[in-house]
This record gives structure tokens, C-alpha cells and sequence, in this order.
């Protein structure tokens, strides 16, 4: 198990498990938030979050606000472990009419902590780049017979 470190300059309470099980830690919002339809807003959730070398903190919205039409338009957002800044969430209202309201110390999104492996990024040719065939097509997306 790893210690990562906070600092909760808020007063919504420190970012929990709300189960014992769960993969994220609930974030809350700092502030009330109006998103208008069709817009993108930045929200605080009041930390500042110590991400130890090799590891990531990966911002996810919790699941029930994509059924209201609010995604993470970035998600899931990625926190480096040299940033130490207050954490912002972008949030966005898919819903062109109708403004989204979130309130002040609700619980919308989550972080998530993750162990980076080490990797090499190794340049080759063309030649050698496709030496061993794959049994996927190189057609791109949804090019394993889905659309």
C-alpha cells in the first residue's frame, strides 16, 4: 500500500472509499456550479493532491451523472505526479436546453490511483514495425467487425 498526500483547503471532507472495495476515492465540489446547456465549466473539489513518482491519479465522474448528460470531456483526466496544484474537474452539459446544477460539497467524480510502469519507447522501421503480422485489421476504429 502507498500514502498519498493531501491537502483539503475546503471544508467538504477529505476524499473517501465509499466502499471498501471501490477502485476511486469520491470528490466533492467546492463550489455550486451552474453548466449551461451545451457548455463546459471547470470545477474545484478544494485539494491538492501529492501523487508519488510512478504513479498517476486519474479523474473519472461517478456514473450516475451520465444518465443527467454530464460527461468529463477529457476523462479520464490525467493528474502527473509533478503537479501539485488544486485539482479541477472539467465537467459537460451534453444537454443543449437544459442547464445542469451541481451544488456545492456534492459528490460527482472520483480519483483514481494508478502505478505507472517504466517504458521504452523504441524507434524502428517500417519494415520491421509490421515483420510479425496481427490478426487485427489496421483499419482503426471499430475495425474488428463492430460497425
Amino acid at each position: 500500500m502507498i500514502s498519498v498526500r493531501i491537502h483539503n483547503f475546503s471544508s467538504n471532507p477529505d476524499p473517501t472509499y465509499a466502499h471498501e472495495d471501490d477502485a476511486g476515492f469520491d470528490l466533492y465540489s467546492n463550489e455550486d456550479v451552474f453548466v449551461g446547456g451545451s457548455s463546459s465549466v471547470l470545477v474545484d473539489v478544494g485539494i491538492r493532491i501529492d501523487i508519488p513518482k510512478r504513479y498517476e491519479g486519474q479523474i473519472r465522474l461517478r456514473s450516475s451523472y451520465a444518465k443527467k448528460g454530464i460527461i468529463i470531456p477529457n476523462s479520464p483526466g490525467t493528474i502527473d505526479s509533478g503537479y501539485k496544484g488544486p485539482v479541477m474537474v472539467a465537467i459537460r452539459n451534453l444537454n443543449t436546453y437544459q442547464p445542469f446544477h451541481l451544488k456545492k460539497g456534492e459528490r460527482f467524480a472520483q480519483i483514481v490511483i494508478n502505478e505507472l510502469p517504466s517504458v521504452n519507447l523504441v524507434t524502428v522501421s517500417k519494415d520491421e514495425f509490421f515483420k510479425e503480422k496481427s490478426s487485427r485489421s489496421n483499419r482503426g476504429f471499430g475495425s474488428t467487425g463492430n460497425f
